[in-house]
């Protein structure tokens, strides 16, 4: 396949790892061995816009590695294929209760567990501040995808972004929040060994 097919994919396959490994804390051993199980492999993992390319990649991977509780969120013509992905529950994110479905899944399935969520969105009112009403629990780790769009190009008055993953929604004490700029790859591709992975920046 020409690399000028494949232009995009290591952005956004190096952005979805990384996030999970660097900023969620997610084990993804690299190679990953034939019989290697994570020990947080039940952990709650919530992918916000899992229907995005990191969205999918990010699905695609955690359940690579082993992982099985991904509760994912995408419009439903999506539903399909991110279950065949990977998540154990996918919801649309357009539903009016689709943080209170979250949330019942959380207390009935995983009780008092820490989650991971993934915002590969960040939109302030249509992801960002929906996730602080489900990562909760003091240990959760959330990490989103900068900028957060505060209005997007649509609106009357014009795009408005912001930086601010913590400033932008209200986060309960003891939940860590990770922004998250961009990855990519720094040397050449060659099949063997494999590239060097680098972070360009990020908090």
């Amino acid at each position: 396949m020409p690399l000028a097919a494949v232009a995009t994919v290591p952005t956004n396959f190096c952005t979805a790892f990384l996030t999970l490994s660097d900023k969620l804390g997610l084990e993804l051993p690299w190679p990953r061995s034939t019989d290697f199980l994570p020990q947080n492999q039940h952990t709650p993992i919530l992918i916000w816009g899992a229907a995005t390319s990191v969205g999918q990649f990010a699905v695609q991977i955690l359940k690579h590695w082993g992982y099985t509780n991904i509760i994912a969120t995408a419009s439903s013509k999506h539903h399909e294929k991110i279950k065949k992905h990977g998540a154990k529950h996918v919801l649309d994110y357009q539903e009016p209760n689709a943080v209170d479905s979250i949330l019942n899944i959380l207390n009935t399935e995983s009780p008092a567990i820490p989650i991971r969520a993934f915002d590969c969105v960040t939109s302030k009112s249509g992801s960002l501040q929906h996730i602080a009403k489900i990562a909760t629990l003091p240990g959760s780790i959330v990490a989103a995808v900068l900028p957060v769009v505060i209005r997007p190009p649509s609106h009357k008055e014009g795009v408005q972004l912001s930086a601010d993953v913590n400033g932008e929604a209200s986060w309960v004490p003891g939940v860590q929040v990770h922004s998250v700029v961009s990855y990519t790859f720094e040397a050449v591709c060659t099949l063997i060994p494999c590239p060097r992975l680098v972070f360009l920046s990020g908090s």
